[in-house]
């Protein structure tokens, strides 16, 4: 009886999986225009940064494209932050519910993943012309592949719009430190070097703060809550589970490293 059951789990699975990508590729024209224009949007002003930046920054051409694309980052995370805060939060509903999960998506919400699939495929493209980490790579890929789900059957997108919010609100933290390594990096005997270090330290504390109630604490809960919404599209499900196991795979290694190296003497990050 078991090897019978599982093969009907598997087989209404695939059936669902199949359903939902059908109706992907038949809805999928609409969000095909809001999402050029959101990545021309982010593209745009990381070429304006390397305009801005291109006589200030000592240093070569994959340092100089690095610094450039963390001021994008920073940007994205600050704007995304707000942006996503505001729509889960403030208009509602509110997102720690397996019911409101199951909810179409509202206008705000639709808008809110408009702007985050512009960045994310920005900074994929980014990503392999710079041979970015294999990790990160599939980071944004699964959430692409997420919020693509989350236009196209029109639902799910509280789902995406929250995990946007907890992936995001630990990103300024993350740029501003290597901001500040960066800064002590070139300019060792500056007069402010210390007080960068400083500022690094409680940084790092301030991150994995963050990084760890937003991931660890409140990315599992709404995790578990998205597997139970009867409504949330099955990939979505499957998107937020490997997400999850991605952002706890960071989570030990920043772990492992605060407990070797956060040090106010010894600070960096890998």
């Amino acid at each position: 009886v078991a090897p019978m059951s599982l093969t009907t789990m598997v087989s209404a699975l695939w059936e669902s999986v199949w359903a939902e990508c059908i109706e992907i590729a038949h809805n999928s024209g609409p969000i095909i225009a809001p999402s050029c224009v959101s990545v021309a949007i982010w593209t745009s002003l990381y070429y304006f940064v390397c305009w801005f930046n291109h006589k200030k920054f000592i240093g070569d051409s994959a340092a100089q494209a690095m610094w450039n694309v963390r001021n994008v980052s920073l940007v994205h995370a600050v704007v995304t932050t707000q942006l996503t805060g505001l729509v889960a939060f403030v208009i509602g509903p509110y997102p720690f519910t397996s019911e409101a999960l199951s909810l179409p998506n509202t206008p705000a919400q639709v808008f809110a993943m408009e702007v985050c699939i512009g960045y994310f495929i920005f900074d994929l493209l980014w990503c392999f012309v710079h041979g970015e980490g294999s990790m990160m790579i599939l980071h944004h890929a699964c959430t692409i592949v997420g919020l693509i789900i989350a236009m196209t059957v029109h639902h799910g997108g509280l789902v995406l719009v929250t995990t946007a919010f907890g992936s995001e609100i630990s990103n300024p933290m993350l740029q501003l430190r290597w901001f500040l390594k960066s800064m002590v990096t070139a300019k060792p005997n500056d007069p402010n070097a210390n007080k960068w270090q400083e500022w690094m330290y409680s940084n790092d504390i301030l991150f994995l703060f963050f990084y760890t109630a937003s991931r660890m604490v409140c990315g599992p809960i709404l995790c578990v809550l998205c597997l139970l919404a009867e409504r949330v599209p099955v990939l979505i499900k499957l998107g937020g589970v490997a997400l999850q196991i991605i952002s706890t795979a960071w989570w030990l290694k920043i772990v492992l490293y605060a407990r070797k190296h956060l040090r106010p003497q010894k600070k960096r990050r890998e």
